[in-house]
């Protein structure tokens, strides 16, 4: 389990508020966080990420992700992973403030990854994910991406 805070020396442009004369007011922007992984057996994992941000200099005020990660999914392959996962960012209140179209609370996706290990120092890694309220856009339908990683360690 890790816990931990961040801060940005300068300031930011605030999400919703402005001067007189229309230019935004600074913001400071930091936050905190926890991440944990906690194994479920031999082969198996589950993790838990939750981090928060000052939301007036932010768009997202907070971010939750947890998702299980599955090891020799298939026999006889005992360096490939399994993951699944899911992410939901909320919007701050004075980013939707700022808008001028209306925006969802938040966005969400779920992810499903299969890390294959094809040979000494090369894998490729095909990702499926689902997004449901992409950009927390009302008028933007939900979105299938589809990606695949090579990877080559020399």
């Amino acid at each position: 389990m890790a816990l931990g805070v961040w801060n940005y020396t300068r300031d930011f442009d605030h999400q919703s508020d402005v001067d007189g004369d229309g230019n935004p007011l600074k913001a400071r922007s930091q936050g905190l966080y926890i991440l944990a992984d906690h194994p479920l057996g031999a082969n198996a994992s589950m993790f838990y990420r939750h981090g928060w941000a000052s939301s007036a200099a932010n768009r997202f005020k907070s971010s939750f992700s947890t998702g299980v990660v599955l090891k020799e999914f298939l026999g006889g392959r005992p360096d490939d992973q399994l993951a699944m996962g899911l992410t939901i960012a909320t919007n701050g209140v004075e980013y939707k403030q700022a808008q001028a179209s209306p925006v969802d609370g938040s966005e969400s996706a779920f992810e499903l990854t299969y890390r294959a290990e094809l040979g000494r120092g090369f894998a490729l890694q095909p990702d499926f994910q689902y997004v449901m309220n992409p950009n927390t856009d009302p008028a933007v339908k939900n979105a299938t991406v589809l990606a695949i990683r090579a990877e080559i360690s020399l």
